[in-house]
């Protein structure tokens, strides 16, 4: 029971069928591939076959366990799928990736799974509590490129330091996360080099945020509209040392729950910083500056943004932050105007 098949010979265990059985196996896959395979799946020419034929192949690349030959596991009543393979190949990253990352997970099997999802559009997110070496982002962009979907993922990894002295601390990693998203850049590298299917949007960006305690200060807190009754009370709701412009926006999205994936850019106008989110009309136009003119205010108001912020303390005099609501009723009264 130990022979060769399809090119290997496996020098433990043994093979599950005769020499005999599994040659024939073979050939029942090559007239299903060479015959029928652009017609119909493998399971619809089992059943035409009155369910009695056994299949056997290799998969292209010849690597995994027993030299990437496979079994065709046919339905049954105690088999869930309805079409599959068994020993299905175990993925190693090295394979593609130098990347120190021990036991990652299949891509081959998470491929599958996504494809399980009847979603005609192929337009969902994916949600991976334990990235690992984000081999489920991989397998997303891997899809996408292949059939033109729009699938997205959100991947959640825990800061866990890597062993001292192990392969990935001598590789220059300090912690599981910059794995992961190294792993990312070079899965959309590759895949981008790649055939790729003619619809899709060639998308491979995507953005690492940190979970932590709020930038404001730890009272009650929520974006305010900027109303007559406390115009003149200006405060700084920030926290000390946490009034980073970006580490600000992405505490605004998060409190409106905008997109987190959204486009933003960020533009100079008369000397500060101001984000737009999205594209026009913007689902959010934010500048934390001070000193904010009733200039800047007039022009931004001209962008017909869905969402404006500033800084509670950072209009430039009592009178522009008087008349900064009054100015976008004016102009645009579907604004959203708030501080923070």
């Amino acid at each position: 029971m130990r022979y060769e098949l399809l090119g290997f010979t496996p020098s433990t265990g043994q093979w599950r069928w005769s020499r005999e059985r599994a040659v024939e196996a073979v050939a029942n896959y090559k007239k299903y591939v060479e015959e029928y395979s652009s017609q119909i799946t493998l399971e619809e020419y089992w059943r035409k076959t009155a369910e009695s034929l056994k299949f056997v192949r290799r998969i292209k690349n010849g690597t995994g366990k027993n030299g990437g030959v496979q079994y065709w596991i046919p339905p049954s009543d105690t088999t869930l799928r309805s079409s599959n393979w068994s020993d299905i190949e175990v993925s190693q990253i090295k394979k593609d990736y130098d990347l120190p990352f021990e036991n990652p997970k299949s891509i081959e099997i998470i491929s599958e799974l996504i494809r399980l999802i009847n979603s005609s559009d192929k337009d969902f997110t994916v949600l991976d509590f334990f990235a690992g070496s984000a081999t489920t982002a991989d397998a997303i962009m891997r899809l996408n490129a292949e059939d033109g979907g729009k699938r997205r993922f959100v991947l959640v990894q825990i800061s866990e330091q890597v062993p001292e002295g192990s392969v990935a601390a001598q590789s220059g990693f300090v912690n599981l996360s910059e794995i992961s998203k190294k792993r990312i850049i070079l899965a959309g590298k590759r895949v981008t080099n790649g055939e790729c299917h003619p619809k899709w949007n060639r998308d491979i960006g995507f953005r690492v945020l940190k979970v932590d305690t709020s930038n404001m200060a730890d009272v009650y807190y929520s974006p305010n509209e900027i109303k007559q009754d406390n115009l003149l009370d200006a405060v700084d709701n920030i926290k000390p040392g946490r009034d980073n412009p970006e580490d600000l926006l992405f505490q605004v999205l998060v409190d409106w729950g905008v997109d987190l994936s959204l486009p933003i850019r960020a533009e100079t106008i008369q000397g500060k910083m101001v984000f737009f989110v999205n594209e026009e009309p913007y689902d959010l136009i934010a500048c934390f500056d001070t000193d904010i003119t009733e200039d800047l205010v007039k022009e931004l108001a001209k962008y017909k943004p869905m969402r404006v912020v500033f800084k509670d303390n950072g209009f430039a005099s009592d009178a522009v932050k008087i008349n900064v609501d009054q100015i976008f009723r004016r102009l645009h009264p579907a604004t959203d105007v708030k501080s923070i």
